[in-house]
């Protein structure tokens, strides 16, 4: 039955070995991930909030992606490549994608284009998720990416990463170019990096104290906040120069995600109740699955133009309330599509597929050189 619980909720295979604190943060991110999505709809709401504000939060909101990376990273730097997992996870895509499009079809909102079939059926290839496809990239280069984590010195590591940082997330700042072809922090680079840099920290043990994390959270947000408005108030109309800093591959926002796990990592709750255990992880779980719902690019207008429309003289709160319910909704809909998954009966019983992953795991992780 484990072979059909999708990847994104697989990477909690052990409750009691695994603390809830990364956990936590993969919820705190989602949350901020909703938010902002929200935030991106509805611009209009500068007529009830002033605009300082909405950017304040968004600044504060930045290191979202590059944290949900860190915490994968983390993760994934010291396991072996499994091909079912990638399977998985491209069944969970295409099972939202496809049950989106039959839902927009049902409501009067789809359309039957030849372009919208094939985004159903090939999700990832065609791009209908940005941070899907380069993610799924990622963890087929995982293994490769492993030899060099496992095999590099920690001196060489240093300079590795003191050399990519600058290119990557230093050089496209003081420019506000995409200088060494990072996509502006929506490409591989960017995830690579990262993924290097989270194998740097459990590798080598690597501790920042509570304290000093949200020193510099605090103050790496603050600098992004300041950069924002100072270009708000002096190139009112070059949305591109105000958030020049704001951006994925951005060394602040780096900076945040860093601080952000840092803390979060260092927290060790102990004597967790076992519900409260048991209900974090269910959430954690799902939060792949609300990402895949409330971001799919034919949903996310239809929710904040229908589902919650949001006027000109709405106010803040109902983007928040909004967020909570998307949030619920979504993941009670991705609890539904597990338990859907979990009454399919046989798939490990089928020997040939089985053994064809066992092949290609071991050709991958012979290649890669796993011991």
């Amino acid at each position: 039955m484990a072979a059909l619980v999708p990847f994104a909720e697989r990477r909690i295979i052990d409750m009691k070995k695994r603390d809830i604190n990364l956990e936590i943060l993969r919820i705190v991110c989602m949350i901020v991930i909703v938010s902002n999505h929200a935030l991106n709809c509805v611009s209009f709401l500068q007529n009830s909030v002033k605009p300082e504000w909405i950017h304040m939060y968004r600044a504060a909101g930045g290191f979202m992606v590059d944290a949900f990376i860190l915490i994968n990273g983390y993760f994934m730097c010291d396991k072996k490549f499994e091909i079912r997992k990638l399977v998985l996870l491209w069944t969970q895509i295409w099972f939202i994608t496809t049950g989106v499009y039959l839902f927009l079809q049902f409501t009067g909102k789809g359309t039957m284009h030849v372009s919208e079939v094939l985004n159903c059926i090939f999700p990832i290839s065609r791009k209908v998720y940005w941070f899907i496809t380069i993610y799924f990239l990622l963890y087929i280069c995982s293994p490769y990416i492993n030899i060099v984590i496992k095999k590099i010195t920690e001196k060489q590591y240093k300079i590795l990463m003191g050399i990519l940082t600058v290119v990557i997330t230093v050089v496209p700042c003081i420019w506000n170019k995409d200088s060494f072809g990072t996509a502006g922090g929506y490409g591989i680079t960017l995830f690579v990096y990262l993924y290097l840099l989270a194998g740097y920290i459990k590798k080598y043990d690597k501790h920042i104290s509570l304290l000093i994390s949200i020193v510099v959270f605090i103050c790496s947000t603050l600098i992004l906040y300041g950069s924002i408005i100072y270009y708000m108030y002096t190139v009112p109309d070059n949305i591109n120069m105000q958030f020049r800093y704001y951006r994925n591959d951005g060394i602040f926002v780096v900076i945040q995600s860093v601080a952000i796990f840092s803390f979060f990592k260092e927290l060790h709750m102990k004597n967790v109740k076992p519900w409260i255990h048991k209900f974090v992880t269910e959430v954690a779980g799902v939060t792949f699955g609300i990402y895949l719902i409330h971001c799919h690019p034919w949903l996310l207008s239809y929710i904040w133009g229908v589902m919650f429309p949001i006027t000109s003289n709405s106010s803040f709160r109902r983007v928040v309330f909004g967020t909570i319910i998307v949030f619920v909704v979504a993941g009670i809909i991705d609890l539904i599509r597990k338990q859907f998954f979990e009454t399919v009966k046989g798939i490990d019983r089928k020997d040939k597929i089985v053994n064809c992953f066992d092949k290609i795991n071991k050709a991958v992780n012979e290649s890669a050189d796993y011991d």
